[in-house]
Order: structure tokens, then C-alpha cells, then sequence
């Protein structure tokens, strides 16, 4: 099992200088299992992915969404493969009583956001409406779903396959105002080989002891959260995603040095990173990072 993790930021793109190393795009993965690959959020680093398909000559593309913030959807309209009258796109997403995948996409390419609505897309695409606590079958792998603690709701989406496991935990919030841990999205964790967690804040910040500005309730948890929330858990490896726009390389930097000495299981996403589930054999979990683009763990660095 191979994830690449093309898109690590939450909440806003972050292009700048000072924040380069990790990466400024919005969320976006794709997990591979053997020859099935699945896209998950259509954020700004699904334009990564598009260099990729840029030669896409028709076929099956499947794509789940957690959820409808713009930092999940933004980069949809632009999916090159949207344009192939030969390309057949599977999109599973979030279904409530008052959202489902075909009626937000339709929304966000309405005149004036966009100028092509989404009827006259050539592709042939295929909505799946996606209820948590339901599970989705793609081929021989399973995901299983909870869900996160998020408003307008959030899916938390785990995948099994050939006896390997990951799950993504992406727009979750603890319970009580972080004081403890939101119960589905734990148990639908336990025992993963790799778990990505939501880690957007710092305590500072979720509590507004800086700038008085609590950010209960806005769907998010700390660092410090996450990694208790991955040990709990029980996951073999623990990666904190869903960056804050704000912060910097050096921002984040920091907030590895804290994670390393809380777990040494804990790594830190960024854009265009790997993490590589029973490469060398079934127990090994390996995380790669592009060149030059990993944590500086040393101050002196």
C-alpha cells in the first residue's frame, strides 16, 4: 500500500516563500493498492496529480471527498480529465439530509463561480452519496467510514487491504473542547498501520492564549491532540496533517522537534511526501520525503 500525500495544507493554500518546504497546496491524497488507485479530496494538490494524468487517454478514475470546504473541492473544476469524453469519473462523497456530492459540485460550477457548469463537462461522471459508518468496496480494497467531529460533518475514512491498513483522519476536532477524543473517528483508528491525523493548531492558538480568539468548534485539533489521539489509537505510525495556513516552515519545524520527543512514531506530512505500508515486507512502514523538503529536527539546521 502507497500513499502520496499531494496536498497537506488545511483551510487555505499557502504559496509562500517561508513555506515551501512543506508545501502550500490544500488537501489532497491518493492511496494505491497494488493496481487500484484512489484519490481522496480535490484540493489544490490534486493539480499535482493532473501532471500526472495530463496524458489521461480515458478510463476509471474514482475519487472520495470527506467533505464540501472549499479546501477539499477547490481544485475539482480544474481536473483535466474532466475534459475526456472518455474518462469515466467515480465520485463518492459525504451524504447528509442537507449535502450530497452531485448537488455541491453542481453548486460550486454555477454561474458566476465558474463558467463551465458541471452538465457540460464531457466526462462521464457517476455520483455516490456516502453516509458515515457505511463502507465502500473498491475491488478487493475496503473503506471503512466514521464520522469526524467537524460542522456540516466530515468523513473519516479507513482502508484495509491484502491485511495492511491506513486511515485518514482529516477535519476532526476532540471532544469537550480537546479535552478528549471524538469516539468514532478513534475506534474506526485502532490499530492502523498509518494513521494521518488532523493536527491544524497549537494548544496556544486553540485556546487563544495569544490573541483571545479560541477556535473551539471550528472542526480542528491541536498537535498535541493528535498525537494523543494516534498513541490511544494504537497506530504503528502517526503523521499530523492538515497544516495551518499560517505556518511557516519554521512554524512547523517546531511542532515536529515537540512531536519527535512526545512519540518517535510521529512524522510530519508534506506535499509530494510517500509513505509506503509492507514495501520491504508485510510489517515495514517507510516514510519518503521529496528532496530537500523534509522536518528540520535540529535547531542548527
Amino acid at each position: 500500500m502507497r500513499i502520496r500525500f499531494l496536498g497537506t495544507r488545511g483551510s487555505l493554500a499557502a504559496p509562500d516563500r517561508a513555506k515551501a518546504r512543506y508545501g502550500g497546496h490544500t488537501a489532497c491524497l491518493e492511496v494505491i493498492c497494488g493496481d487500484r488507485h484512489i484519490i481522496v479530496d480535490a484540493g489544490t494538490g490534486l493539480r499535482s496529480l493532473e501532471r500526472v494524468l495530463a496524458t489521461h487517454e480515458g478510463g476509471e478514475i474514482d475519487l472520495i471527498l470527506t467533505h464540501y470546504h472549499w479546501d477539499h473541492i477547490q481544485a475539482f473544476p480544474f481536473f483535466h480529465p474532466l475534459f475526456n469524453p472518455e474518462t469515466h469519473i467515480r465520485v463518492f462523497g459525504l451524504e447528509t439530509e442537507d449535502v450530497s456530492p452531485e448537488a455541491v459540485l453542481h453548486k460550486q460550477m454555477d454561474r458566476p463561480m465558474f463558467p463551465i457548469p458541471l452538465r457540460d463537462i464531457p466526462a462521464n461522471i457517476s455520483f455516490y452519496g456516502v453516509r458515515p459508518n457505511t463502507a465502500m468496496v473498491f475491488g478487493d480494497v475496503q473503506v471503512y467510514t466514521a464520522p469526524n467531529n467537524h460542522p456540516g460533518g466530515c468523513l473519516g475514512l479507513r482502508f484495509e487491504w491484502e491485511g495492511k491498513s491506513f486511515t485518514h483522519i482529516t477535519d476532526n476536532e476532540g471532544a469537550d473542547q480537546g479535552r478528549s477524543f471524538h469516539r468514532p473517528a478513534l475506534e474506526l483508528a485502532r490499530g492502523s498501520d498509518v494513521l494521518s491525523v488532523d493536527a491544524t493548531f497549537t494548544e496556544e492558538q486553540y485556546h487563544g492564549r495569544k490573541d483571545g480568539v479560541t477556535r473551539y468548534g471550528w472542526g480542528h485539533a491541536t498537535d498535541e491532540h493528535a498525537i494523543q489521539f494516534g498513541e490511544e489509537s494504537g497506530a504503528k505510525q502517526i503523521l499530523l496533517y492538515h497544516h495551518a495556513p499560517e505556518h511557516t516552515d519554521l512554524d512547523l519545524d517546531e511542532i515536529a522537534r515537540r512531536a519527535r520527543k512526545t512519540s518517535d512514531k510521529t512524522s510530519m506530512c508534506v506535499d509530494g511526501m510517500e509513505t509506503l505500508i509492507g514495501q520491504n515486507d508485510e510489517q515495514s512502514i517507510e516514510v519518503i520525503y521529496p528532496a530537500n523538503c523534509s522536518p528540520r529536527l535540529n535547531k542548527q539546521s
